[in-house]
């Protein structure tokens, strides 16, 4: 049983395989954290830990956010919205939380503490439905 039935004879067609490989071997090397990030997002608290200037002389800031209890630290190129202490909303992917996206435009309010519940929930939907201009508690407290 041939399972392959195409054969190769001119240089081209060398050329073709080895091409097809190639980009085979790319689509392979897709990191896990791109694959999860493409897949599906989970959100977090972001908890923004510091400001501080890399060895090139850039603005960087560090946070930190929980996965089911273990820890997670990251960094961005600060751009001064950011602020030490503040706390924004982070998503992640499934399978490799260390992909991540820190966004900028969604502060957590302070009432928010836990990333389950439904004031979580309502937060999220809120976020993903009203342009970030309009605060999460100037809607929740007309309610």
């Amino acid at each position: 049983m041939n399972l392959f039935k195409c054969k190769i004879r001119t240089p081209l067609d060398v050329f073709g395989v080895v091409c097809v490989l190639g980009f085979a071997m790319v689509f392979v090397k897709c990191s896990v954290s791109e694959i999860s990030l493409l897949a599906r997002w989970k959100y977090g608290i972001a908890h923004v830990s510091k400001v501080y200037r890399s060895g090139k002389g850039e603005m960087l800031f560090g946070y930190w956010y929980d996965v089911d209890g273990i820890r997670h630290t990251s960094g961005r190129a600060w751009d001064e919205k950011a602020r030490v202490g503040e706390r924004y909303v982070v998503r992640y992917g499934v399978f490799d939380p260390d992909g991540n996206d820190f966004l900028y435009d969604l502060p957590v309010p302070d009432s928010i503490t836990e990333t389950h519940g439904r004031q979580w929930q309502a937060f999220l939907r809120h976020s993903h439905y009203h342009p970030p201009y309009i605060r999460y508690n100037a809607v929740m407290d007309e309610h």
